[in-house]
């Protein structure tokens, strides 16, 4: 520092600057004095900014300033030095900006991410006469992506992330609906069984005392009959496959 402080009085006192390496060593430290300064006042703004009760393209448009105007106390001055130190300096700055944004918006992904998976479940709990688990998640899942991709399409176009960060936010997310699906199929699948369960046995026992109590030869036949019988009707149209005689519990 001492060294490059003495190669600023130098050069500031020269007339013609013919000094080139004394140049390249002041415009280093002078860069980053003003990538410093417009980067912690980025963040003191940043951490001030109050976005509570905004909405995302709100909130976008308000980093968006506040980014560009970091930039631009950064050009005021900086640009004035070696055109190389000043824009290797400004891509530093770029990127300590740039992951305070990132950090922010992963932040408000998983804010959203909360309050996504709440309405899927609310949604999967509907329509369940009528609609098998398939459907229901399928819908469900379909507007949870719509409003998560929209939020991250906002923050995109306002160039607060890349493409890249976009499409592993959205996998993310993607991943964690796909095991929250399989979580609640897994629930309303042991529901669905431990109530097919208990009415085949409540059935079934009530025909076995009626048979009892008139056994026949054909009895162990006519109990098995009884059985798939009793199988088809509590299934029912729920469990069955519309093409296929086979039972379905997606």
């Amino acid at each position: 520092n001492l060294y490059s402080e003495s190669c600023w009085l130098t050069i500031e006192n020269s007339v013609e600057l013919d000094l080139p390496t004394q140049q390249i060593l002041v415009a280093k430290f002078k860069t980053k004095e003003f990538s410093d300064a417009a980067f912690d006042k980025f963040k003191t703004e940043f951490e001030n900014y109050n976005h509570a009760d905004l909405t995302h393209e709100e909130i976008a448009k308000h980093l968006s300033s506040l980014k560009m105007t970091c930039f631009m106390a950064y050009d005021e001055f900086a640009s004035r030095y070696n055109k190389q130190v000043y824009q290797d300096e400004r891509q530093v700055l770029s990127e300590n900006v740039y992951h305070v944004l990132v950090n922010f918006v992963m932040q408000k992904a998983k804010e959203l991410e909360h309050e996504l998976l709440g309405s899927f479940k609310e949604l999967l709990s509907t329509d369940k006469k009528t609609k098998n688990f398939v459907t229901r998640s399928q819908v469900a899942k379909l507007k949870a992506v719509e409003r998560f991709e929209a939020m991250l399409s906002i923050f995109f176009k306002y160039e607060l992330i890349r493409e890249a960060d976009s499409a592993e936010i959205a996998k993310t997310f993607n991943e964690l609906l796909i095991k929250e699906t399989e979580t609640e199929r897994a629930k309303e699948f042991n529901q669905l069984v431990k109530r097919f369960e208990k009415n085949m046995k409540s059935k079934l026992q009530e025909s076995l005392e009626l048979m009892l109590m008139e056994p026949k030869v054909t009895f162990w036949k006519d109990y098995n009959d009884k059985f798939h019988e009793l199988f088809d009707e509590l299934l029912g149209k729920r469990f069955k496959s519309a093409e296929k005689d086979t039972v379905d519990f997606k």
